[in-house]
């Protein structure tokens, strides 16, 4: 950080605004499938078209270009939910010792 200094020029305060822009016939906005899981900046559907079992789409709340646009609190939250959706849908093995 001591290198960084003040050189960043990125203006947050329109982000928060940005979460609440819908667009109207977005899939991504309005999903027609059941949510699997949700947080403050991003939410889990079942793929329509699965190529496996269960596969799930992790999809930011934001519009962006790409992954590399988001930011470290939507990585963040994305994480967290990839991490709850994966408790709910894989059973724990548990193993038994035979005494």
């Amino acid at each position: 950080n001591a290198m960084k200094r003040d050189r960043d020029d990125t203006d947050f305060r329109g982000v928060s605004e940005s979460y609440n822009q819908r667009k109207e016939g977005c899939v991504f906005c309005e999903p027609d499938r059941k949510i699997e899981g949700i947080n403050s900046l991003a939410y889990a559907i079942r793929d329509k078209h699965p190529v496996t079992e269960l596969h799930t789409l992790i999809i930011p709340k934001r519009h962006i270009a790409g992954m590399f646009d988001l930011y470290q609190p939507e990585l963040n939250a994305i994480h967290r939910l990839i991490k709850q959706i994966k408790e709910k849908t894989i059973e724990p093995i548990v193993f038994y010792c035979k005494s």
